[in-house]
């Protein structure tokens, strides 16, 4: 299924459906639809600013502490891989890979979108690729 329909979600801050997505959202929602995963929601934290604890177990989630993600090398990534980025010092941005070189994701001020994680702006930031 096309990535189109994901594209122009609005952001929303803790957000999970299509009136307004952040980027665990729009993963989780994409996996969903997609795949039939069911990913946590932390909406019992929601209606506040996440802690940088919270996003790097976001992330931990992500990048294989758990049993059910694999690590992927770069360049065997695919349709429906999670791309994580180090935003600040911090593993706390993901997007869904959507074809080689290509994600979707939703950030701050912007609608949802897709942009090369090859590009100047996102390869210094991939903090890596996982498959669940």
């Amino acid at each position: 299924m096309s990535a189109s329909r994901y594209v122009g979600i609005p952001f929303r801050l803790h957000g999970t459906d299509r009136h307004g997505l952040d980027c665990w959202g729009l993963v989780r929602l994409y996996l969903l639809e997609q795949r039939g995963l069911e990913l946590p929601s932390f909406g019992d934290r929601y209606g506040r600013e996440l802690t940088l604890d919270e996003r790097r177990h976001i992330a931990a989630i992500v990048a294989g502490e758990s049993q059910e993600w694999t690590k992927i090398e770069p360049g065997k990534e695919h349709r429906g891989d999670v791309v994580l980025f180090r935003m600040a010092g911090a593993e706390s941005h993901l997007g869904v890979v959507i074809e080689q070189g290509r994600f979707l994701h939703a950030r701050a001020a912007t609608d949802s979108c897709v942009e090369s994680y090859r590009s100047p702006l996102w390869a210094r930031r991939v903090a890596g690729f996982w498959r669940r």
